[in-house]
């Protein structure tokens, strides 16, 4: 990003407009959740130039370069863009990180319609059905929480996240100072899943 920038700013110096608010635009898209970004992004505001894609590849690069920033309103704000631009790009990596995106933001119904637009048989599916349990936990949303988790057991009874997802669920419940939860879906992870690596820790805490 810096080094775009550099050369954003050398076109400029050079009087040649249209590759300095090229590269600028690389900077802002390419760079995003850089302060390279953010100056990139004042340029182009003051030159009077539109910051919309031109293209599926720069604004899901921006998207998931905020999203890895941990910047989870602007990679809301970017995905939704994507999804409404490109709509050819949502594939289950995208949804899937979008779930993260929106638990972490406490929308847990738009992490919800994320979860639901990755098709069943994609192999995302196990990893989603953790994050999404693992949102609502994280949100206090402990009704919802066992909804998908026991939805997950009936999907892939045989997964290793399975078990690993009611004792996260659980250890949420704990730091949430909810003993009633933590102990129900420690127990449920116990007698469901006695023999996976998982559970051993779930039994540790049990007895603690």
């Amino acid at each position: 990003a810096d080094a775009l920038l550099i050369t954003a700013k050398s076109f400029e110096q050079t009087q040649n407009q249209a590759e300095a608010i090229k590269f600028y635009r690389k900077v802002y898209f390419y760079g995003a959740g850089t302060n390279a970004a953010k100056e990139a992004e004042a340029k182009l505001t003051s030159l009077g130039q539109n910051l919309n894609p031109t293209t599926a590849e720069e604004i899901q690069t921006r998207a998931e370069k905020l999203y890895s920033a941990k910047n989870y309103a602007e990679a809301a704000r970017s995905f939704d863009a994507l999804l409404l631009q490109f709509p050819a790009s949502a594939s289950p990596q995208i949804h899937l990180k979008r779930i993260i995106t929106f638990s972490n933001l406490k929308q847990m119904p738009n992490a919800q319609n994320a979860f639901s637009a990755i098709p069943a048989s994609a192999k995302e599916k196990d990893e989603a059905y953790y994050e999404l349990a693992l949102g609502y936990a994280k949100n206090r949303l402990w009704t919802n929480a066992r909804t998908i988790s026991e939805e997950m057991r009936r999907a892939f009874p045989n997964n290793a996240l399975t078990p690993k997802t009611f004792v996260a669920v659980g250890l949420q419940a704990r730091d949430a100072r909810n003993k009633l939860e933590e102990q129900s879906f420690l127990r449920t992870a116990l007698a469901g899943f006695p023999n996976a690596v998982d559970v051993a820790g779930a039994q540790f805490e049990l007895a603690w």
